[in-house]
């Protein structure tokens, strides 16, 4: 019995089952509650009641128009934009007006979800305009926040679905004046846990230079150690809102 024999016995090993590993096995997954009291998360309905362009974090601290991590939100929607001017990101409000539009969009396509026919045209006559295409794709496949349970489940018992989604704005939602604020370095060192536990909302308009800048580029090549099956970006062009897609 020659070496051919021997080789021909021998059992190859089982191969693994196609994925790719984490980035940290020893990772443990945060909560909802654990990533709402580290991160201070917007509250959807508090940003739709304002107008202008998205506060600084400084001018909005009294009020507390964040979430309690007892009652954490359902969905979060993780803003990725470049900044307008160095002192603001937002300096002309289209960033502010473009999430309210999207937030809009995401309110009235979930009240006629279940509605006749008749009912869901008056409100939304189509979902081929852009805005409020991304929007019923954040209520059908956007990510649960802090949970295995996958995509984000809006069921039909909320009166208004803004109530559980928040918004997780930068310039809102950190610490602005200054590196003596030391509780802008922890947050910065876990951002990609809240980014692996949100749907991730990309501004764009043309010749933004979005693709140049170093912190949207770590924010967008963030992943998350678990696979996920449902969307976890959604771009939304601020000059084509409300406009018929094509």
């Amino acid at each position: 019995m020659g070496l051919l024999w021997w080789l021909r016995r021998l059992r190859a090993p089982a191969l693994p089952k196609p994925g790719n590993a984490p980035v940290d096995p020893n990772r443990v997954q945060p909560t909802a509650g654990e990533l709402t009291g580290e991160f201070r998360i917007l509250r959807a309905t508090w940003l739709m009641s304002k107008t202008g362009r998205m506060p600084k974090f400084e001018e909005i601290r009294e009020e507390s128009p964040w979430f309690n991590p007892e009652a954490p939100p359902s969905a979060v929607i993780f803003v990725s934009h470049r900044w307008e001017s160095p002192k603001h990101p937002d300096a002309n409000g289209a960033q502010a007006d473009a999430l309210r539009a999207f937030l809009g969009a995401v309110r009235n396509v979930h009240e006629v979800r279940s509605a006749p026919k008749d009912e869901r045209r008056a409100q939304v006559s189509s979902l081929l305009v852009h805005g409020v295409l991304q929007a019923a794709y954040f209520l059908d496949s956007g990510i649960a926040f802090g949970t295995e349970r996958g995509a984000w489940d809006a069921g039909s018992k909320i009166d208004d679905v803004l109530d559980s989604v928040g918004v997780w704005y930068d310039f809102s939602c950190m610490p602005q004046e200054g590196p003596a604020d030391l509780s802008l370095v922890p947050g910065l060192q876990s951002i990609h846990q809240l980014i692996g536990e949100s749907t991730m909302l990309i501004l764009r308009r043309p010749n933004d230079q979005y693709d140049e800048r170093a912190w949207c580029a770590a924010e967008i090549s963030a992943e998350p150690d678990r696979a996920r099956q449902q969307c976890s970006r959604i771009v939304l062009r601020m000059d084509l809102v409300h406009r018929p897609s094509r």
